[in-house]
């Protein structure tokens, strides 16, 4: 991934350095199956959708609110609390959240798509093909109890991260060339995304 194709500093874009993600399986799962792999890998699709137009708008149009089969993508968000609404949201209050270093393979959504983005409150990271199981710090688990509701565990450390390998790395910030808006879209027209028009 090019860091010329991102406007902004390297020293902006320490400024976020983790990220978290809801899933409703547990560590051991997420250990097993290699991390958290998007589904354009583990589906029966032909091919992988890498356009984050789509991946940030109309993929995410799912019914059940989650990516569709082809997504060359794996969701993350910058916000904590974007995270643990999900477990609630779309997971019935029972699962994880998982928090993992920044590093070059997550893409800045709304840098990258900036008035595109129709999920600008998500303040989505997008992951490029994979999150090795190392690149996650860690995580807390979430249970709905009849009496006190969804209830929050205590914050657990991966003994797994690769501490040498991700900590206070920068993101990957905003990638023009992956924005991936259909033909004729108006911002083909437009800064930045006019020099990638045919990317």
């Amino acid at each position: 991934m090019d860091d010329a194709l991102d406007t902004r500093s390297l020293e902006e874009r320490f400024t976020v350095t983790y990220v978290f993600r809801a899933d409703k399986r547990s560590p051991a799962e997420i250990d097993a199956a290699g991390g958290f792999l998007p589904k354009g890998w583990t589906s029966k699709s032909k091919f992988e959708d890498i356009s984050l137009y789509r991946h940030g708008t109309l993929l995410k149009g799912a019914a059940n609110g989650f990516s569709m089969d082809n997504d060359g993508y794996v969701s993350t968000t910058s916000s904590q609390s974007v995270a643990e609404g999900w477990v609630v949201k779309f997971l019935g209050g029972s699962g994880y959240t998982y928090k993992i270093a920044t590093y070059a393979n997550l893409i800045d959504v709304q840098d990258t798509l900036k008035k595109y983005n129709i999920y600008p409150e998500e303040k989505e990271f997008a992951a490029l093909k994979i999150i090795p199981f190392d690149q996650i710090m860690g995580w807390a688990s979430f249970s709905k109890t009849p009496k006190y509701g969804v209830v929050k565990g205590t914050p657990v450390a991966n003994k797994k991260f690769n501490r040498a390998k991700y900590e206070n790395k920068a993101h990957g910030g905003a990638q023009y060339s992956l924005a991936g808006f259909p033909n004729n879209h108006p911002a083909w027209k437009e800064d930045p995304w006019w020099f990638f028009t045919h990317c």
